[in-house]
């Protein structure tokens, strides 16, 4: 299922629990020669003024959001904007190392990070994707369902935005059919995978995407 922002702010509205799994906004190029995946790289102007714009599309939930968010810097950032744009001044940004490296989809970052060496690494995300293994990477849905084990036990507000990255979105969405990604047509930043408790009982999940 495919959504805008603003389609999940109606949902909210009438009554909707939400945890967004969000890949941070835009950072300067990745050194593929890093092996902690650009841990210091911070947000570029850019990136910080698309981050508040979002949140002020979602100050609405203003009164009832949490922000959770991986240790790397540019996480951190979006984070910190997207409160900021909802008007909170102070956020508090809970870190977790479950969504940077050591995500549940890592076995080992090392081994993922020589995979990745000296390679357009978008092909070989696809492959992962359409069940193809991966050096570093584990099964693609045992390692989502420990996520959304994960974010269940930590969702505590009706919207809770956690930040992190492409590579563990992208797969949520996968696993869970909602979305299908390619080296051609990747995630952008600031999307979303957004698990949906619905006011019914139901639960959805669901692509968020920016308006195009």
């Amino acid at each position: 299922m495919k959504l805008t922002y603003g389609d999940l702010l109606a949902e909210l509205k009438d009554g909707a629990r939400v945890a967004l799994m969000i890949r941070h906004a835009e950072r300067p190029h990745i050194d593929r020669t890093d092996p902690t995946f650009g841990e210091s790289l911070a947000l570029t102007p850019a990136g910080q003024a698309a981050a508040f714009d979002l949140g002020t599309l979602l100050a609405p939930m203003s009164g009832d959001v949490e922000f959770h968010s991986s240790p790397m810097n540019r996480t951190r950032e979006t984070a910190r904007q997207i409160a900021l744009g909802m008007g909170i001044a102070a956020p508090a940004i809970r870190e977790w190392e479950e969504l940077g490296n050591s995500s549940f989809y890592f076995t080992c970052q090392r081994e993922l990070f020589e995979a990745f060496k000296g390679h357009d690494i978008y092909p070989m995300m696809d492959g992962y994707l359409h069940g193809k293994p991966l050096a570093g990477l584990g099964d693609l849905y045992a390692a989502s369902d420990r996520l959304e084990e994960w974010t269940d036990r930590h969702h505590t507000r009706r919207l809770a935005i956690f930040a992190t990255h492409d590579l563990y979105t992208a797969a949520f969405l996968t696993a869970r059919n909602a979305a299908e990604f390619t080296a051609t047509n990747w995630i952008r930043f600031l999307e979303s995978a957004a698990i949906i408790d619905r006011p019914d009982g139901t639960r959805r999940y669901a692509y968020i995407q920016l308006a195009r």
